[in-house]
């Protein structure tokens, strides 16, 4: 396919013969890649580099160049217990009969405990992301990543009938409701994002389901991540 989209993108008046060499070159580098892929041995020009230079790893790197992730949890073993507590939570969430928002009070007790929640699941997330990004050949670090992203499906399947209760209430309610309220005014903009996705919205039950795609969703970004960052060999190529 290389080829041929040089071919097309090829001016008029201009002659084909650059853009063929071009062509060639690539055709050839691709093909000295695949045979080497086969017989093991490195093609013309390509050199392993299974180790980077140690300036590029991260324990030659200054202390002050470094993030430190005990700021957000002192260890894994606190990040653990951390996102078990979670997931009892939102077990408990998921096992509780929604509240009816009946009241201004109401509604701000629903989205002050969201958010109350929605900020541990972030910080579980964000401390195994980073534990993740320091060398993605580590299993645990594959594993905590994998463990925060279940975390957050899963809250976000116990959260789903929130959107749907609120849309219940009707834009002129929730207007109502949030000049009765002051401690609401930090809400306005989500709420008023609330009421626009109101057509795209479902009801309750198939929005827990919708939800809880997620675990599978992802998974496909999550082989690629792993395949590319860690487990593909990328050899230096001398030009």
């Amino acid at each position: 396919m290389i080829v041929p989209w040089l071919i097309r993108e090829v001016p008029e008046g201009l002659t084909m013969r650059p853009f063929r060499a071009v062509a060639g070159a690539i055709v050839a580098v691709c093909c000295a890649a695949a045979a080497a892929q086969q017989t093991g041995a490195p093609p013309i020009g390509v050199r392993p580099d299974p180790q980077p230079p140690a300036a590029q790893r991260r324990e030659a790197a200054d202390d002050r160049y470094k993030w430190n992730l005990a700021e957000i949890y002192p260890s894994d073993e606190a990040w653990e217990q951390a996102r078990r507590d979670l997931l009892r939570d939102i077990a408990a969430m998921s096992a509780t009969t929604p509240t009816p928002i009946r009241s201004a009070s109401d509604l701000l007790a629903v989205l002050a405990l969201r958010d109350r929640i929605d900020e541990r699941a972030a910080r579980l997330a964000t401390y195994a992301g980073m534990r993740f990004d320091l060398d993605t050949r580590v299993g645990r670090a594959q594993q905590m990543s994998e463990q925060a992203r279940e975390a957050r499906v899963a809250l976000a399947a116990a959260q789903a009938w929130i959107r749907p209760a609120i849309l219940a209430l009707g834009s002129a309610r929730v207007h109502r409701l949030l000049r009765a309220e002051p401690r609401l005014a930090r809400y306005r903009q989500p709420l008023e994002d609330t009421l626009r996705f109101g057509p795209h919205t479902l009801d309750a039950a198939a929005e827990k389901l919708l939800a809880e795609t997620g675990r599978i969703a992802g998974t496909g970004q999550a082989v690629w991540s792993v395949l590319t960052n860690a487990d593909l060999p990328w050899p230096t190529v001398t030009l």
